[in-house]
């Protein structure tokens, strides 16, 4: 309880301290949108009243360049050459979209060179006044080559003695006849450093391309500065591409208020736009960057360290609180980290002395991320490669079903318990089968199934044994029902001839001629024999079965044996008038039990006879193979189907059947055959076809010596 006392303290102090310091950043941030609002306000006002204070002298600024315009024209009307062809309208059109140098200005006024050009600007043909003495390039006038009217061009930098400057041309064409055909060009470059380009760009209406937009330039002031360079900083409405670097700010029809950007020298500048009364012109006037900078320097510093103090006392007072826990909540944590470190040890003990295989499978990775000795022993995991999945295959013999693997991922993520058997496969190759269950455990907040496996490969052998004995007595239980069936009908069917002959001789015993008894007596004779060689068979068969009958095999010689039960089969194949014939193609000695060996050829030789017809033969041949002497004893009798052969060796499959001349049959001796075939280690085998005969075969091992 106490250790739980402690922990929520601590947590308590920690919110506290969270809230504390969410509160006092929140209102920071109010402060400083608050403050930031107002700042601005207030630049915006102070930059207005810089501009009225100024207004007076921009008016002023404004006559005199249009005085000095007025000059300049009328210096420039003496030139008759160059605007020869203007009238009066002309000169006021000239009058009111330009303002030109006249003779005598100086390079610090803004002019530079003076010169006449060809129609096309392609070269110079005569200097009216050069300050510089450098080559002009005439590449940025040429551009404007063919125009009717003045022109101002592009800027362009150009190299002097005091390093690289910006310069821009003032194009004139001097236009003759009515068609207005270019003759030549007065060519004016100009400084836009010096006082000239002030009064241009300020008297200036509609020039070029550049309509609907008026540039303003203060330069002669430097508390203002007119010329700002175009780059994205610079709030305005009017694109100009051809204007790359350093270029005059272009001023548009309602553009008005606060603006930002880099002038000509480079330095970050601010400014105000507002119109001028009275004058279709705009004003920008400037402010200095401290002025702006210095009251959010200010503010920012006063809040940092506004904020650096609540930061330290929240900080010194979570500190003091926090240390009056700390001894108690450091015993606390180190009593819960012993007991989670025996109760951990404990089941390490636990886990790796199990007698059974264990995983533990993260249920959320399905990945197993501990096993014990035991696992390791059983499945050879020093031998997996990588890491091991639960739905990986390489632990199974048989892959599992789709079914089985979704059985396990339900149990594992619905918490059910799981128990089924597996036969799994070692990482070295051993194949065993294993009883696994799963249960779901949680340790450390993580969600663990623990499975367990368990070596049944011996008892799942012996339920395999067990089920295999079952189901083979089970099929020989069948069988002697059907067997004792057909045998109880076979026992019975010779008794109503015999019967019935005894019957006749007892009640017309003196009526009878000797002749016909003695037929009669004969066929209750054959009768009694085949009823005999029956329950004989039967007998020999139950013997065999039940294992008393004596086998002591022994040297034979197969030539000795074979003619030995041909000579008693020879009087009933004469009967028939069937011939056996014998060939002979090995010489070795067999090792068997001469009374079985006797039995297995009685009775093959005697179902050959039984199923020939009269005139045929019955071969028997005895050839050598790789440790054995195969018999065959063949026969050109009816033969048999597929199904009948493969009825020949099962108990009660195999029906009694009657021969060509209707010689009685159990099916005993070919299961007798094969009894005594399979306790010698040889193999009996038939080949048969209807209506053509019968060969059966059968190996016995040579005798090795």
């Amino acid at each position: 309880m106490e250790k739980r006392t402690n922990t929520q303290n601590n947590k308590y102090i920690y919110v506290i301290f969270t809230a504390l310091a969410v509160i006092t950043l929140s209102a920071a941030v109010l402060f400083y949108i608050l403050t930031v609002n107002a700042a601005q306000e207030d630049y915006i006002e102070k930059l207005r009243n810089i501009a009225e204070l100024k207004s007076n002298d921009i008016k002023t600024w404004f006559k005199f360049t249009e005085k000095d315009g007025a000059t300049l024209l009328e210096g420039l009307k003496k030139q008759k050459t160059l605007f020869k062809n203007f009238d009066e309208n002309s000169w006021k059109k000239l009058d009111d979209i330009l303002v030109v140098q006249h003779f005598g200005m100086v390079e610090a006024a803004g002019y530079v060179s003076m010169f006449y050009t060809d129609r096309n600007l392609e070269s110079i043909t005569d200097t009216i006044y050069n300050f510089s003495t450098l080559h002009p390039d005439l590449q940025p006038a040429r551009e404007l080559a063919g125009t009717k009217k003045p022109r101002f061009s592009r800027f362009f930098p150009e190299k002097t003695d005091s390093g690289e400057k910006i310069f821009f041309y003032l194009v004139v064409p001097d236009l003759e006849g009515t068609d207005s055909v270019v003759t030549q060009n007065l060519l004016i470059k100009i400084d836009p450093m010096g006082a000239l380009a002030p009064k241009i760009f300020s008297a200036t209406r509609l020039i070029g391309t550049r309509e609907n937009a008026l540039v303003v330039n203060a330069n002669s002031d430097r508390q203002y500065n007119w010329v700002l360079r175009s780059d994205s900083l610079i709030k305005r409405k009017v694109s100009l591409p051809e204007m790359k670097d350093y270029v005059p700010y272009m001023a548009a029809v309602g553009d008005t208020g606060f603006v930002s950007g880099i002038d000509f020298r480079g330095a970050y500048v601010f400014a105000y736009i507002f119109d001028i009364p009275g004058y279709d012109s705009k004003m920008i006037s400037k402010i200095d960057k401290d002025e702006v900078y210095a009251p959010i320097q200010n503010f920012i510093l006063i809040a940092l360290v506004g904020v650096s103090l609540i930061f330290m006392l929240l900080f010194i007072t979570a500190k003091f609180m926090i240390k009056k826990y700390e001894n108690k909540t450091l015993q606390a944590f180190l009593e819960i980290e012993k007991e989670q470190r025996k109760q951990e040890e404990l089941f390490s003990n636990i886990f790796e002395s199990s007698p059974d295989a264990i995983f533990l499978v993260s249920v959320e990775k399905r990945l197993v991320v501990k096993y014990n000795r035991k696992a390791e022993e059983m499945f050879a995991m020093s031998k997996a490669k990588g890491a091991l999945t639960i739905d990986s295959t390489a632990m199974y013999k048989n892959p599992p079903s789709r079914e089985d693997l979704e059985k396990m991922r339900e149990a594992m993520m619905g918490n059910k318990p799981l128990q089924t058997k597996i036969e799994y496969r070692a990482f070295d190759g051993r194949e065993f089968w294993g009883s696994l269950t799963g249960t779901l455990i949680e340790t450390g907040g993580e969600k663990l199934y623990l499975l367990r496996v368990i070596d049944i490969t011996e008892e799942q052998k012996m339920l395999d044994d067990l089920n295999d004995l079952t189901a083979e007595l089970k099929k020989a239980n069948e069988e002697k029902i059907r067997f004792i069936s057909v045998l109880a009908h076979d026992l019975r069917s010779p008794f109503h001839p015999l019967l019935n002959i005894l019957e006749l001789l007892s009640e017309s015993y003196d009526t009878l001629e000797q002749e016909e008894s003695l037929k009669m007596v004969r066929s209750a004779r054959f009768v009694a024999n085949n009823h005999f060689r029956l329950l004989e068979s039967l007998l020999t068969w139950t013997r065999t079965s039940l294992g008393r009958i004596d086998f002591s095999p022994q040297p034979l010689n197969p030539y000795s044996i074979v003619n030995e039960v041909v000579r008693l089969q020879e009087p009933s194949a004469r009967e028939k008038g069937i011939k056996i014939v014998t060939k002979f193609n090995a010489s070795e000695e067999i090792y068997a039990d001469p009374e079985m060996m006797r039995a297995i050829l009685r009775n093959l030789f005697t179902n050959a006879i039984k199923f020939s017809l009269p005139k045929q033969e019955v071969v028997v041949t005895v050839t050598k193979e790789e440790g054995f002497i195969r018999f065959d004893v063949k026969d050109s009798g009816v033969g048999m189907t597929e199904k009948q052969v493969e009825n020949l060796f099962v108990l009660g499959g195999n029906t009694s059947t009657y021969g060509t001349q209707g010689e009685p049959g159990t099916g005993l001796g070919l299961l007798i055959c094969k009894d005594f075939i399979s306790k010698q280690g040889g193999n009996i085998f038939v080949k048969s076809t209807v209506g053509e005969g019968s060969c059966f075969s059968f190996t016995i091992p040579v005798y090795e010596g």
